[in-house]
Order: C-alpha cells, then sequence, then structure tokens
C-alpha cells in the first residue's frame, strides 16, 4: 500500500499540538513550553507532514529562516519538476526513517 503524505497546518495550543480534532505532544515541544506560551500569548500554526494511512505520528516542520521573495521569477518547466520530484523523495525517505525507528523487535 502507497502511503499517502500531506503537508497540512496545524495549531500549538495551551492544550497541546491540535490537528484534525487529535491533540499530540512531544518532549522537544514540552522542554521548549510551546504550550505555556500557547496559553500565555496565543496560538499560533505550525506546518507539518501527516501520513493519512498511519495518524499516530505526524512530523512538525521547525523553520528557523523565513524568506521575503519580492520579484516573481519564471522557472522552467523542468527545473520546477526536478525540485517538486526531490522534495517528494524527501518526504519519503524520512517517513521510511521513522518507520524504522518504530518498529517491534523481534524475538
Amino acid at each position: 500500500m502507497e502511503e499517502r503524505i500531506v503537508l497540512s497546518m496545524a495549531r500549538v495550543s495551551g492544550n497541546g499540538l491540535l490537528i484534525n480534532g487529535k491533540v499530540y505532544s512531544s518532549p522537544l515541544m514540552m522542554k521548549e513550553a510551546w504550550f505555556s506560551k500557547a496559553r500565555k500569548e496565543g496560538e499560533w500554526l505550525v506546518p507539518v507532514l501527516i501520513n493519512l494511512e498511519r495518524t499516530d505520528e505526524v512530523i512538525v516542520i521547525i523553520l528557523e529562516v523565513a524568506l521575503s521573495i519580492t520579484k516573481p521569477v519564471e522557472f522552467q518547466v523542468e527545473i520546477q519538476q526536478a525540485y517538486y520530484k526531490a522534495l517528494q523523495n524527501l518526504k519519503d525517505q524520512l517517513f521510511k526513517m521513522t518507520k524504522r525507528r518504530k518498529k517491534p523487535k523481534k524475538k
């Protein structure tokens, strides 16, 4: 079965990371006090990757840099297609890596 991975937005709230009616958390989010900050300063959105076949796990995309682009550039179709293919390959590799980490050990 082929995995269906989508890019979406999740809401950081005082109760946890909210996605499609479910609440997620992680040690890093708790260590960095995301939920306390959301209660004090207000909620915010973060980009996430969701495997539609496996909703027990999401990948939060933490962006350290934001760019402001002021002039549109026309790309050649081939370059744009190669970019999207490379991006999809990275997403596929990332989900395969997380699957390998979670496989139960054989006795």
